[in-house]
């Protein structure tokens, strides 16, 4: 897992550009939103618009946490905020990646009806509903593998 909050971001963006290139077969060409942005992460040519999520946690809880309030500002974020018709929860599995592809609005009925809240993120300053990792596979309409070397290249920071 890595620790240090700016590495996760630096993995979350090269990452997300995998990710752009692994889904352009499917849905077109990508346009990556690096960095922050509150809409979403990918816009696909075909209309798809995703947001990523990385859940180093969730690979030991078996929870997925999933964002959906900012506890400083007052206001939604993650899945209450996002403007992406699709959500990508990315969870390490052997030595990469499992993604798991879902429907924002699917996922956020599931986390409005159930699930457990939490204080978290940095400085613990968002509420995270924790939704059963099964609940997740179960919600989701595919999944796929990132490939070993994009976390080996920084499991060595």
């Amino acid at each position: 897992m890595i620790n240090d909050i700016n590495k996760q971001l630096q993995f979350a963006d090269i990452v997300q550009l995998v990710i752009a290139r692994h889904l352009e077969r499917d849905y077109g060409n990508a346009k990556v939103s690096v960095g922050l942005n509150d809409a979403w992460d990918i816009e696909f040519s075909g209309g798809i618009t995703v947001e990523v999520k990385i859940d180093f946690a969730a690979a030991t809880t078996q929870n997925a946490a999933i964002e959906f309030w900012c506890l400083r500002r007052n206001k939604p974020t993650g899945i209450l905020s996002t403007k992406a018709n699709t959500w990508l929860h990315c969870i390490p599995e052997g030595n990469g990646l499992r993604c798991y592809e879902l429907s924002v609005d699917r996922l956020r009925r599931s986390v409005i009806e159930a699930g457990r809240v939490v204080n978290g993120g940095e400085q613990q300053a968002s509420a995270l509903k924790l939704i059963p990792v099964e609940k997740i596979k179960s919600l989701a309409n595919s999944n796929f593998y990132l490939e070993d070397s994009i976390i080996k290249a920084f499991k060595s920071w």
